[in-house]
């Protein structure tokens, strides 16, 4: 941010601040205008009277800033756009987004360190700040203007009868249009008056058109928006289209479908397993996995396709325990499973029994022994590591955690793994 320059000390102080103040107002009125035009909504929806007070102010605040003392404010960049009817559909954006908004914060917090470094402590920032100090510092005048405002006819209700509403209400919503200008008028006298405001009478007037017109001029936006989403749905309507979120539950109805025939596919009957007390047990865990997997329950389905994964793997390596056990001791030897070269130097080397290998231990040899394929034991990544959601210590170390799609794939990872064991038992049949 620029430097400011001091302001001189004398006479001319009181006005240089007056003037400051008087800036700091009319561009956080200035402020409003974009925020209602750009700040949110679908649309930019200019109207020539918008436009007209944005120019005006822009006109006062430039004034304001050939004066001297601000010498140092008028090199700062303050105009976001030219005027509103030069606004498109990139201007919501630059904007909201890419610098607009901020550029006007800045410039205002510039005049606002100006007026802090002058001395002001606090000071109205909008015109509803100076009715409420008007009702602190001008009681008596104030309520009679209250009493004379509650007193007009016409179809308001209590609460209506606000200045509020009266600075805010548009001509068009006006009962009684003499009684309330008059009312108007007599409001702004208590105003000008006032010692903490810097605006003069033709401030006062522009700042209660602009605010009386942003309120009709927010509903009316409102109302082109929803008559501009009702024609934009009905045409795309009639081309076929759908709405996003429908495409959603659509998209997610299908692939439901898709796993839950995909989960129906595995139906095995692990006929090849000799253990028969273990096949039913099989048996029964694939019908809990299938089962938890329709209710979601994610974390229950991949621990139960993790054991049926294990229990295969383990089944299969008994039949062959020799080479298994061999094929577990090259490996080690290789990859140093379980610190094997040091318990080779001390002559302990001694595979394990195959129901206690490691899951990537049971895989690997599973790999060597050509009981799976290269691209099965690749996959196997998705389940070496199901065990961490049995010990939520492990879960948490490891911020472990389980998606639908993550589930579908372990499905996916079953199905070929159970096609390898079975064509593996197959080729040992005489």
């Amino acid at each position: 941010m620029a430097d400011i320059i001091e302001p001189e000390v004398g006479d001319g102080n009181t006005d240089f601040k007056r003037e400051a103040h008087r800036l700091f107002m009319l561009y956080y009125q200035l402020i409003e205008i974009l925020e209602s035009f750009l700040g949110g909504g679908i649309l930019i929806v200019p109207t020539d009277e918008l436009n007209r007070y944005y120019l005006l102010l822009c006109y006062t605040i430039e004034e304001i800033l050939k004066k001297p003392g601000f010498e140092n404010l008028i090199q700062l960049e303050w105009r976001p756009l030219d005027n509103l009817r030069a606004a498109d559909g990139e201007s919501g954006d630059y904007w909201r987004e890419y610098g607009g908004r901020r550029l006007c914060n800045n410039f205002l917090s510039a005049i606002e360190e100006l007026l802090v470094r002058m001395g002001k402590k606090d000071y109205p920032t909008n015109i509803y700040d100076l009715i409420e100090l008007a009702a602190d510092k001008a009681p008596a005048r104030f309520n009679e203007l209250r009493l004379r405002w509650e007193a007009t006819e016409g179809e308001m209700s209590e609460a209506d009868k606000t200045f509020d509403n009266l600075i805010s209400r548009s001509d068009s919503e006006i009962q009684n249009e003499n009684d309330m200008n008059d009312i108007r008028r007599l409001l702004l006298d208590v105003l000008l008056d006032l010692g903490d405001n810097p605006l003069d009478r033709d401030d006062l007037e522009l700042l209660c058109d602009i605010n009386g017109y942003l309120q009709s001029y927010v509903s009316y936006k409102k109302e082109e928006e929803a008559r501009f989403l009702e024609r934009e749905t009905k045409r795309f309507e009639r081309l076929g289209w759908q709405s996003n979120e429908r495409k959603e539950e659509q998209a997610k109805e299908q692939k439901e479908q898709e796993v839950k025939s995909q989960n129906d596919l595995l139906q095995f009957d692990f006929g090849f397993v000799a253990d028969e007390e273990i096949r039913d047990l099989l048996i029964n865990d694939l019908r809990e996995a299938q089962k938890a997997f329709e209710n979601s329950l994610y974390k229950a389905t991949v621990v139960l396709y993790g054991a049926i994964i294990e229990a295969l793997l383990i089944e299969t390596l008994s039949r062959i325990q020799a080479d298994a056990k061999m094929s577990f001791a090259q490996l080690s030897e290789k990859y140093n499973w379980r610190g094997w070269k040091k318990k080779r130097e001390k002559e302990t080397s001694q595979p394990p029994e195959i129901e206690d290998w490691y899951m990537y231990e049971l895989i690997a040899v599973a790999e060597k022994e050509k009981i799976i394929s290269r691209m099965v034991a690749w996959d196997s990544y998705l389940v070496k590591n199901y065990r961490n959601f049995i010990h939520l210590y492990a879960q948490k170390r490891d911020r472990a955690s389980i998606s639908e799609d993550d589930v579908s794939t372990i499905i996916g990872f079953v199905k070929s793994l159970y096609s390898n064991i079975s064509e593996w038992y197959q080729k040992q049949q005489p």
